[in-house]
């Protein structure tokens, strides 16, 4: 009996230990759509307790809707607890307005240790912004 449970202990501990290894959550915005060189701009919040390597990428259509999909921007930056980083990209599109969408990954889940948002902005100033889920 003994090492039964030795055996089962031991594939309970194995299994939470793989379960809980590297793995990373994706916060994604609603698509937003610039226009006419506008910015979209896509910031994410380290809001947990200790310093986090995070990816910030932006997908959109450029220069046409054939382009769907294409990486317009990206960083990796670290982030300390509650500090704050993006990239933004312009909407040069002209007066076809192309949707984008800002992609966060972050280490484990996507849980309580960071905000994330798009915005578009006109010279520097925000017109609109969502939060990513």
């Amino acid at each position: 009996m003994t090492n039964r449970i030795r055996i089962v202990t031991t594939a309970l501990v194995l299994l939470t230990a793989m379960s809980s290894g590297a793995h990373a959550g994706v916060l994604v915005s609603p698509p937003m759509t610039p226009g006419d060189g506008n910015w979209l701009e896509c910031q994410i919040t380290n809001v947990g307790g200790s310093p986090a390597t995070v990816t910030i990428e932006i997908f959109g259509e450029y220069p046409t809707p054939v382009d769907d999909g294409v990486l317009l921007a990206s960083a990796s930056p670290t982030l300390a607890p509650f500090t704050t980083d993006g990239v933004a990209t312009v909407d040069g599109s002209g007066p076809t307005h192309n949707p984008h969408v800002c992609k966060f990954t972050v280490p484990g889940s996507k849980g309580p240790n960071f905000r994330a948002s798009a915005c578009t902005t006109y010279g520097g100033v925000p017109i609109a912004c969502v939060p990513a889920e």
